[in-house]
């Protein structure tokens, strides 16, 4: 009778409660795998997409088209100062494009399409010249390659282009400028501003657009421009902004309407989660139900051996529930194994080229499991004692020592 509390709970565990549970163990960690590799698959890498599309805070902008059907025409001052006065707008950033020619061989389109850089709605830069900024006058971001031509070589260097200056009604002159090329975007994931676009200051782009159609800037700025950027002050307002935007008649698109099926995906796989969750807890507390019920028949005796040596009532029931908690141990650790086995298949799959779907957008890293879910299991470590305690109380209660060993 000197074996300790602990000692005595895990050869119990290991000679008794292991073997007849083993099933019910078994079926509950294939859940439990079930529910962190769906978190770490589905919702984390759903989650990931979200993240690639907001760059830069990209989804909290609703765009403004005077050329949308029903649209109030263009977006001037007066339209300007209404939309700033709309709840949760938080900016306001006009949008401009001209047309320029390239008079150097350097591999650039003949023509290029100049496009006002927007705050936070940014190309996918591969390279800049010194830390990533907001453009400058002068400046301009160029594709990384154009029609299978890399142009790398020209970070850093001028070009030479000209823009159109209208002088009568069909007729106009190329006025020559320089750009530095300061940064180069990754052609491969334009922004949606049209094809053979680089990117320069906004005030240039307005410049050469008034050029562009006989305009001094002054009049341009008051007939306002064709299309701008609302920014809501969080994403979850931009459904807001974008209906007071509609209601007022401006033509309005976002891209968290685009993306908005994501989020759908994320939260209905939150909800199932979430259902397995619960019942697999509930799955737990009847596992240490059933424990408790096995404990109250089975271990009587011992029970009443241990009166009769002298154990208290609360070390018989410290044993107990040591018992019942290192079962909710093993099926916490069960639960983390199989979790790593799904998504390591997943991986395995993903990196052999085999299509999953939504499932596989990235490769699945493996300790994604413990940092999205490792929480989960822990429930289970605390479900299993709870469930199995009104029995193992009722039962250390209920015997009475053996009073036969008691008098020797």
């Amino acid at each position: 009778m000197s074996m300790s509390a602990p000692r005595h709970a895990w050869v119990s565990l290991r000679r008794s409660s292991l073997p007849r549970q083993r099933w019910f163990i078994v079926i509950l960690a294939l859940l439990g795998g079930c529910v962190l590799a769906m978190n770490t698959i589905v919702a984390g890498h759903v989650r990931d997409q979200i993240d690639a599309a907001d760059v830069g805070k990209r989804l909290n902008y609703v765009v403004v088209d005077s050329s949308g059907r029903g649209s109030n025409g263009p977006i001037d001052a007066a339209a300007r100062q209404q939309i700033m006065a709309m709840n949760h707008v938080a900016g306001f950033y006009e949008w401009s494009q001209a047309g320029l020619l390239c008079d150097d061989d350097n591999g650039l389109p003949q023509i290029v399409w100049a496009t006002a850089q927007i705050p936070d709605v940014p190309p996918v830069t591969v390279a800049f010249d010194g830390r990533t900024r907001p453009l400058r006058s002068g400046e301009v971001i160029v594709p990384d390659a154009v029609n299978g031509r890399d142009l790398k070589a020209l970070l850093g260097t001028t070009i030479n282009v000209s823009y159109q200056r209208k002088t009568k009604a069909s007729e106009a002159e190329a006025v020559p400028t320089k750009l530095k090329v300061v940064g180069l975007y990754d052609s491969s994931r334009p922004n949606n501003d049209g094809p053979d676009t680089v990117y320069i200051n906004v005030e240039d782009a307005k410049k050469w657009e008034a050029a562009n159609a006989g305009m001094s800037p002054q009049a341009f700025d008051k007939q306002g421009v064709s299309r701008a950027y609302v920014e809501a002050d969080s994403r979850a307002h931009v459904a807001d902004v974008h209906r007071q935007l509609s209601q007022a008649g401006f033509a309005a698109t976002s891209q968290a309407d685009v993306v908005g099926y994501a989020d759908q995906m994320t939260s209905d796989t939150q909800r199932m989660q979430i259902v397995l969750i619960v019942v697999i807890c509930l799955s737990a507390l009847v596992l240490g139900v059933s424990v408790g019920s096995t404990i109250s028949r089975q271990r009587g005796s011992q029970i009443a051996v241990f009166k009769a040596f002298g154990r208290s009532g609360e070390w018989i029931l410290g044993c107990l529930e040591m018992e019942a908690f290192l079962l909710g141990v093993v099926m916490a650790l069960a639960i983390v194994v199989v979790g790593l086995v799904l998504c390591g298949a997943a991986m395995a799959l993903t990196a052999a080229g085999v299509h999953l779907g939504p499932v596989a957008m990235t490769l699945v890293p493996l300790p994604d499991v413990l940092k999205q879910g490792a929480w989960f299991p822990l429930l289970l470590v605390v479900g299993v004692p709870l469930g199995c305690l009104p029995r193992t109380v009722a039962s250390v209660r209920s015997h009475k020592p053996y009073e036969l060993l008691r008098s020797q």
